[in-house]
């Protein structure tokens, strides 16, 4: 009888301490969420206002941005009622379906853009004079990006099945049936979004770095060629931090994802065997969830264009700000 009532006691503390770091987490990525959303927005202004990124590297990355826009809004309206608890199971499996397939087909959209940056980088870089993309770049480019948006949404499609959410103090997000057909789904889900394009990524920039350290272009003077080739290696250098980067901090999430695939195990499940091991897959997903809002930030970090306009941006307002509030006054005789 002891016994029963120890083990009950255990569970009902940790169960306590599960909802209190569960709040505590939610309510935290809230306003984290927001500060995204104003920063992907200020690099959307950015990328449309200022005609030095009218170029298809930044429009490609103004496409990853406006599809991190949606995803960061649909972050804050799911956190938002992950924070309510009067929150029904039934609303909150809805939110849980839309709120996951938004956010995994916004990260669909930008690795593979990603990739679709680094085959255009290759052919500018290593192929310059393939006819057939000198010709039909435009077309294959527009016709990439919207297969690109077309297969994240059929891969990530199923997560409107498959997920649903269960209720303790809050509701929680989860994928309680691993049949055989979901196993197959989240394999090639992993499969598909993180394995194959990072594999691509990395080839086509090995490629690229191999080929500008073996090539020099003739009838060009050793200073020309050495601009050229240095503003290149940071082109590259800043589109390969940034996939590293989306490479790096989604890992764990797919790492998760693949383990609960081949062991048939939910989060409810790994939560009842170890608090540890569940804390350790809860926030992979909740970092992997974040990579919308880490975006911009990513962005600034690596690409000193875009921190040189920037900063020029925000110079100009100073001096606006300072014009405006500046009141001259008649001189008195």
């Amino acid at each position: 009888m002891n016994t029963s009532s120890n083990v009950g006691n255990i569970t009902s503390r940790m169960d306590h301490l599960f909802a209190k770091i569960y709040w505590y987490a939610v309510n935290a990525a809230l306003p984290f969420s927001i500060i995204g959303l104003l920063a992907n927005f200020l690099l959307l202004y950015l990328f449309v206002t200022d005609s030095y990124f009218h170029r298809r590297t930044y429009l490609l990355m103004l496409v990853s941005t406006i599809s991190d826009i949606s995803s960061t809004i649909a972050s804050i309206i799911g956190y938002a009622m992950l924070t309510n608890k009067n929150l029904s199971v039934q609303t909150g499996s809805i939110m849980c379906k839309y709120f996951l397939f938004i956010i995994s087909t916004s990260y669909s959209i930008s690795i593979m853009t990603l990739c679709l940056i680094a085959m255009d980088r290759y052919f500018a870089i290593v192929r310059p004079f393939s006819r057939f993309y000198l010709v039909h770049k435009n077309r294959i480019i527009v016709f990439m990006e919207i297969f690109i948006w077309i297969l994240s949404a059929s891969v990530c499609a199923p997560m409107l099945i498959v997920i649903t959410s269960y209720g303790d103090k809050y509701v929680v997000c989860d994928f309680p049936n691993i049949t055989p057909l979901v196993t197959v789904y989240f394999t090639t889900f992993v499969l598909m979004l993180y394995i194959l394009p990072s594999i691509l990524i990395g080839i086509l920039y090995w490629r690229i770095i191999k080929h500008q350290k073996n090539y020099v272009q003739p009838g060009q003077t050793l200073h020309r060629f050495k601009e050229q080739q240095i503003k290149k290696r940071k082109l590259i250098k800043m589109l390969i931090s940034i996939a590293l980067s989306y490479i790096l901090i989604t890992w764990p999430v797919f790492a998760a994802i693949f383990g609960f695939a081949i062991t048939g195990t939910s989060l409810r499940q790994i939560r009842n065997r170890s608090l540890v091991l569940f804390f350790l897959a809860f926030f992979s997903v909740s970092l992997s969830a974040s990579i919308t809002v880490i975006n911009p930030f990513i962005y600034i970090k690596f690409d000193s264009n875009i921190r040189s306009k920037l900063k020029s941006s925000w110079h100009r307002m100073n001096i606006f700000k300072f014009r405006s509030n500046t009141v001259v006054s008649p001189t008195c005789n």
